[in-house]
């Protein structure tokens, strides 16, 4: 991928692939002085975009796709808009419509985002939760809107929020998570959270937590199933290697399998990014 940055400070914050047919189109976010969604198809520079983000808010984060939209949260102080990129016709849209919110702001943080699209007797609904890291414990706010037209046209309402925390592998550990992924199980109809966390400070090791959701219109809970510790291969080694700490995303494959996802720090020497996914 060919770009340039100050890897002093900027890094990459999200990644997600999108499939069609044969065709693999790979999406980072990427923040620094400026935000920035950065696509490429295959391994050809030619087929590389960087699309600057709002310079408002110019803190994007971990992102998700839902169809052939990719949605995109970007953070200001301590607000929030979660734009929406139409990955087919390479065009930038408007930020997502939350009930009761001018133009798309919302008063949390969202540093990474799940989407997915579920039934609630009978009716479809898109359940969005967006993940905000603080000085408090990570909370997951919660937003839900009828699936009755595109993601990009609906209105969103709030449903509640919870605490991102681990209660298996420790008591009560906060789960500060730079990636996140909604998935719905296509033979029960069963909402789940995966939430990729990097455990450490001067090395990383690297965690998935699943989450089973219950929502309704006007409600959400969770509670933890399972966890699973997850190490590279090859690559760049220490705390700027592939770790969930940068860009961690998930994505569901054409035939409904699970990805995790995960880069590296930094794009080296303006054209390389280490990756690793797990299936």
């Amino acid at each position: 991928m060919k770009y340039i940055s100050n890897i002093g400070f900027e890094h990459v914050q999200g990644y997600t692939q999108y499939q069609d047919g044969s065709d693999y189109t790979y999406l980072f976010t990427h923040s620094g002085g400026k935000g920035y969604l950065l696509t490429t198809t295959g391994t050809d520079d030619k087929n590389t975009k960087t699309i600057e983000m709002d310079k408002d808010f110019s803190h994007p984060g971990g992102i998700q796709a839902i169809g052939k939209y990719l949605l995109i949260p970007c953070e200001k102080d301590s607000g929030s808009k979660i734009y929406v990129y139409d990955i087919k016709e390479k065009e930038l849209k408007q930020p997502i419509k939350f009930k009761g919110k001018k133009n798309g702001e919302l008063k949390h943080k969202s540093g990474s985002l799940g989407i997915t699209d579920f039934e609630i007797d009978g009716t479809r609904y898109y359940l969005l939760l967006a993940c905000a890291i603080t000085k408090d414990p990570t909370k997951c706010y919660c937003y839900i809107a009828k699936a009755d037209d595109e993601i990009t046209n609906v209105e969103f309402s709030s449903i509640g929020d919870f605490i991102l925390e681990d209660t298996k592998k420790d008591e009560k550990k906060d789960l500060e998570c730079q990636g996140i992924g909604l998935v719905t199980d296509g033979g029960n109809g069963n909402v789940y959270l995966i939430a990729l966390y990097s455990q450490g400070k001067s090395t990383y090791s690297d965690y998935a937590f699943l989450f089973k959701i219950t929502a309704t219109t006007s409600s959400i809970e969770n509670e933890e199933i399972d966890y699973r510790h997850f190490t590279s291969k090859g690559g760049l080694l220490g705390t700027g290697g592939t770790h969930f700490r940068w860009g961690a995303g998930i994505r569901i494959t054409p035939s409904g399998r699970l990805v995790l996802l995960a880069t590296s720090r930094n794009i080296i020497a303006g054209t390389f990014l280490d990756t690793n996914h797990w299936i």
